[in-house]
């Protein structure tokens, strides 16, 4: 049994200029936010607050009558969720233990961004560079007692994060009534635990995908 109530205020702004062929845009959103949270059943309170400052730049040039060409850097965040806070301890398995972290803060991330666009006509295509890094990445976390045969697990904002991926996008009509498109995306993402810099992994992924109507 729990309460548990997150508010969250924003102020943002952003402005922008405009040259010949290109824009340049400034933004900037602040976010406060507020939890507070009585874990009855386990008599555990959580009280935190925060503020956090998120930049934003975006750089737009049209190259030509068919392409543009666009950069960007953003600041992210990303709350705990309830799970990730809840103090409840799950011993259903009594050798696998797993509870959730109270004093968890929030992730932030930093990327950057480029993308080439092509249109004309009917046809869309686009190529998206992306790069992103995180320095208190939320993560499970497990640890293995050998005296006793018991793995523990929760959440710890013990993550060093470095993702970077190459996206793909076509879109076209065909005939009036043919419609079809297709994406496809390559990722590396690398992760290593900010306590113990032995601990890593790393590994690329992909994905594509085809749509028509």
């Amino acid at each position: 049994y729990f309460k548990y109530n997150q508010n969250v205020y924003s102020v943002y702004s952003m402005y922008s200029i405009r040259f010949k062929k290109s824009n340049i845009r400034f933004g900037a959103r602040l976010e406060y936010t507020d939890v507070d949270g009585d874990f009855v059943t386990s008599h555990t309170k959580v009280k935190n607050s925060y503020a956090t400052l998120l930049p934003n730049v975006q750089y737009t040039n049209r190259l030509t009558q068919i392409t543009t060409l666009t950069a960007g850097y953003s600041k992210r965040l990303q709350r705990p969720y309830i799970w990730d806070l809840n103090p409840f301890i799950n011993n259903n398995d009594s050798l696998n233990i797993s509870y959730g972290n109270p004093g968890l803060g929030p992730q932030t991330s930093h990327a950057l961004n480029t993308q080439l666009r092509f249109t004309k006509g009917t046809t869309f295509a686009a190529i998206n560079l992306e790069g992103s890094y995180s320095g208190n990445r939320i993560m499970q976390y497990s640890s293995f007692d050998p005296s006793t045969g018991i793995t523990t697990t929760t959440s710890l904002n013990i993550g060093k994060e470095f993702q970077s991926s190459l996206n793909v996008n076509f879109n076209t009509k065909i005939t009036p009534k043919w419609n079809l498109f297709l994406n496809g995306s390559i990722r590396y993402l690398k992760v290593t635990n900010n306590s113990d810099k032995s601990q890593s992994n790393s590994g690329f992924g992909f994905d594509m995908g085809m749509n028509t109507s």
